[in-house]
């Protein structure tokens, strides 16, 4: 999405997990919108319009959502956090267990912890949080391990 006359883009988390957060923001701007004076709907710095959006007030809706994210990660334990950066990559159980010197068992219970705590309901909605949080090494694969 484009911020039109900019060239800005303006980036929105939607997944399975977030859609409903983007949701309730998109009403809440809307509804922000329409109960304005008419002289003060677009006063505010940065709430031009997108497709009939406030741009200001989505941008405040992502930066919530992602601090809601960073929320979730900073309730992981340490090793969850180890855990969460390699199965981001695409590493197979036994791939992450081998260098934590961990067993798959141990591997798939952090596994799991982690998907519960960062509300993740897929596996690719956990690698777009990673990517979003900045914690996704792209410099490991399962074939260089």
């Amino acid at each position: 999405m484009r911020v039109a006359g900019t060239g800005m883009g303006v980036t929105i988390l939607l997944n399975h997990g977030t859609a409903r957060w983007h949701a309730a923001g998109v009403a809440e701007c809307k509804r922000r919108r329409d109960d304005a004076p008419a002289g003060q709907r677009h006063a505010r710095k940065g709430d031009g319009m997108i497709d009939g959006h406030a741009t200001g007030c989505m941008r405040r809706v992502e930066l919530a959502q992602i601090a809601d994210l960073q929320a979730h990660y900073n309730g992981l334990t340490p090793r969850e956090k180890v855990v969460m950066a390699l199965v981001v990559t695409s590493l197979m159980n036994k791939q992450v267990a081998a260098p934590l010197d961990l067993s798959e068992i141990t591997v798939k219970i952090h596994r799991g912890n982690v998907m519960r705590k960062m509300v993740a309901q897929s596996p690719a909605d956990l690698v777009r949080m990673a990517e979003h949080l900045g914690v996704r090494d792209d410099s490991i694969s399962r074939y260089s391990i």
